[in-house]
């Protein structure tokens, strides 16, 4: 049995909109100038962030990117004892949920597919290399049974393939689960073990059939708890679990490919 373990950063949820390193504290200015009642709390936040600006006078930094930005903030709470912690993981989490796209509003599934239907089983792209790389990770295939309609293809899991893959993510999005409900709820199963789904808690049992992909979110993930991207980097039971999982992915692993 191959063992496959993709390793995925922020450029892989990217192409969706959702913002990456660079690019997240202006993508949070905008959240606010937008709707600053809803997002009042972030007022804080990016006050203390260009207050910061002095700091350049003493030493090369990048105070656009958020990792920097946070790991400042987050040594100054160390040693003064300020309670920001909670004030920060808000603002991480809203700014990643605002600009997580609706996959089943995104993506335009028409009930008359064209000859060419295995490209367009997922919408334009980038969604269609989304649901095929989701697919692919759970070894589904897509069956046409006769009419080009969306109702006649049958998701089925393609056990003459010898290979299990996993995923391990620095990303606090929920991308990886909301294909998954995506595609459960979009066509038809041939019986109850062709749900696509991740392990999150644990690994899987040895010698088991139709196994669960496991997925490792190192930093949480916003439906959770989450470890902000500072220096500091305490963590939850939760989190400690998904740790776990990620050594013994990688200590019986063949391939690793990085996104």
């Amino acid at each position: 049995m191959e063992k496959v373990v993709y390793i995925l950063g922020a450029g892989f949820s990217a192409p969706l909109g959702l913002p990456v390193m660079d690019n997240f504290y202006s993508k949070s200015k905008d959240m606010y100038f937008n709707d600053p009642d809803k997002y009042g709390y972030f007022k804080g936040v990016i006050k203390k962030i260009d207050e910061l600006s002095k700091i350049k006078n003493y030493y090369k930094t990048d105070l656009f990117n958020i990792e920097e930005i946070l790991s400042i903030l987050e040594m100054e709470r160390y040693v003064s004892k300020r309670k920001t912690q909670k004030e920060i993981v808000n603002y991480i989490k809203a700014v990643i949920e605002y600009y997580t796209p609706k996959i089943k509003d995104s993506i335009n599934l028409v009930a008359d597919l064209p000859r060419n239907w295995t490209d367009h089983l997922f919408g334009p792209k980038p969604w269609s290399y989304f649901g095929a790389f989701f697919s692919c990770i759970h070894n589904f295939k897509y069956i046409y049974m006769g009419e080009l309609s969306r109702q006649s293809i049958i998701r089925v899991r393609n056990t003459k393939i010898n290979t299990e893959y996993s995923i391990i993510t620095l990303n606090y999005d929920a991308i990886p689960e909301d294909f998954c409900k995506f595609i459960n709820n979009s066509f038809r199963k041939t019986n109850s073990e062709d749900i696509i789904s991740f392990n999150t808690s644990k690994m899987p049992e040895k010698g088991s059939n139709f196994v669960e992909s496991s997925l490792s979110k190192l930093h949480g993930c916003v439906t959770k708890d989450i470890i902000p991207p500072t220096w500091n980097k305490i963590a939850s039971k939760e989190i400690i679990v998904a740790w776990k999982i990620a050594y013994k992915l990688l200590s019986e692993v063949n391939h690793i490919r990085i996104l």
